[in-house]
């Protein structure tokens, strides 16, 4: 939190979220104060003095000559998770109609910029091996999903102009993946009229899906996205699928107290 002028309300506060932000981009790799002051732009005494503090407190640990995201950390994602009333509505809702299903089905919201975070998923009997792309609370880029481009979609020109990169350029995941911010436009333009995305080899190579954005009034941005995922089937009939899928966001946002974005 920033004050009027720019500065950190609570400096210690700041440092060790810059600190938890920077380990959780590598997940699993240890990393030494030295960089760490580096990369987070603190003189080393001060990541060593934080550092000290959260290992105390169990969100790190110490491994080697550096340290690493700790235990503690996954019970306060459980204990978030548990308390977001979506993901309650979401496993319920699954459960229901999806208990024998070989289809994947998929809860994100938007997090920073471009990106999107997957809060839960319901792996039918035959589970996909989606690997990182689809971890629970991973960031993934928004414009190579369709649960991500459905949320995209069903923000304002102004709300999108603040979350794409200003020289109009996007990372690619795969060869199949939006590149530019004017290719993304007209994807979300025809997912809106549409009403529904779509993705196809853009986050995973082989892997299909469809999106829909779903209003919430639990949620800051107000959004939360629902999504269909398969390996490609020469039989898959989007449009089809895109149906059911709908249909499923209906009642989830029925039982939210929301509504389809569009």
């Amino acid at each position: 939190m920033t004050g009027a002028s720019g500065r950190s309300a609570s400096p210690a506060v700041t440092r060790a979220a810059a600190i938890l932000t920077r380990l959780a981009a590598e997940p699993g790799r240890p990393v030494g104060p030295s960089e760490l002051s580096r990369q987070v732009g603190v003189p080393k005494s001060t990541v060593l003095n934080v550092c000290a503090a959260l290992v105390e407190a169990g969100l790190l640990s110490r491994s080697g000559e550096g340290y690493e995201l700790g235990g503690r950390l996954a019970e306060l994602g459980h204990a978030y998770l548990a308390g977001v009333t979506e993901v309650e509505v979401f496993h319920r809702l699954c459960r229901e109609r999806y208990p024998q299903t070989s289809r994947t089905v998929q809860l994100a919201v938007l997090g920073d910029g471009a990106s999107a975070v997957y809060l839960a998923r319901h792996d039918g009997r035959d589970p996909l091996h989606l690997g990182l792309a689809a971890e629970i609370g991973r960031s993934v880029p928004a414009y190579c999903t369709a649960s991500g481009k459905a949320l995209l979609a069903a923000l304002d020109e102004s709300g999108l102009a603040t979350r794409v990169p200003a020289d109009g350029a996007l990372e690619p995941a795969t060869t199949a993946s939006l590149s530019t911010v004017d290719g993304l436009r007209d994807d979300l333009r025809a997912t809106r009229d549409r009403g529904y995305a779509t993705e196809d080899g853009e986050i995973v190579d082989g892997l299909c899906c469809v999106g829909v954005a779903v209003r919430t009034p639990r949620r800051a941005d107000g959004l939360v996205g629902l999504s269909f995922t398969s390996m490609r089937r020469a039989a898959d009939d989007p449009a089809s699928t895109a149906a059911e899928l709908r249909e499923l966001a209906g009642v989830f946002a029925a039982r939210i107290g929301g509504g389809l974005a569009y």
